[in-house]
């Protein structure tokens, strides 16, 4: 989905920006194991990729284009069913591995058949390439979103790289090495209580260097 589109929003995250952050988070993890690796984002406006194009001048590669779900009640994570049997079997290695890092589910056996144009025209589209079209949990749910999030997305950078791994034959990881394991809206609020209390412990001093500081304001070099 581009940025535009607002019925790909939900529990306060868009699906562009969610999966295009997740997207660049492993690539640079693969990068890093010596991977040659590319993203591949669609213009705006447009419904899908060039599947021609990609097809010819990308054959042999794996490629995972990710999106989110939505729905009332349900949750997890699954990948679109296509036509070759090695495209199922590197979406269903991409699910597993997925749900073992960030705990989501597997929705209705990891597999689910094509219900639009644009799924088929990508998932049947590229039949040089190892290819899948992931789900990546419900938007509408928020213990989905919050799997998602958890760690700054390190838990699901774990599941896709694994995912890529297992799939080209190469031994899984235990841990990242291109980002770490933490919660950046947690490692926020300590850094602010760290300053809170440090402000609040710090002695005394009387505002003459205050003065000082305001009178020499504009002189010297910026910090």
């Amino acid at each position: 989905h581009d940025p535009k589109e607002s019925n790909a929003y939900a529990n306060g995250v868009g699906e562009y920006w969610i999966n295009r952050d997740i997207a660049i988070k492993t690539a640079n993890e693969l990068k890093a194991r010596g991977f040659r690796v590319g993203i591949l984002e669609r213009e705006i406006g447009a419904k899908s990729i060039d599947t021609a194009f990609v097809n010819e001048n990308f054959k042999g590669a794996s490629l995972v284009e990710l999106h989110n779900n939505a729905g009332p009640s349900a949750n997890g994570i699954l990948a679109l069913r296509g036509n070759q049997q090695n495209d199922n079997a590197f979406g269903m290695t991409l699910v597993k591995n997925l749900s073992a890092s960030s705990g989501m589910k597997i929705f209705a056996g990891g597999l689910q058949n094509i219900s639009d144009g644009h799924g088929a025209k990508f998932v049947n589209g590229l039949p040089n390439l190892n290819n899948s079209l992931v789900e990546l949990g419900f938007l509408t749910n928020a213990g989905d979103v919050q799997k998602i999030r958890a760690n700054n997305g390190y838990n699901v950078v774990m599941g896709l790289t694994n995912g890529f791994l297992e799939s080209r034959g190469h031994q899984k990881i235990n841990s990242l090495i291109s980002m770490q394991k933490t919660n950046m809206l947690t490692q926020y609020n300590q850094q602010k209580t760290n300053l809170q209390n440090a402000v609040a412990n710090a002695p005394k001093k009387n505002t003459g260097k205050t003065v000082a500081a305001e009178k020499g304001k504009g002189k010297g070099r910026n910090a």
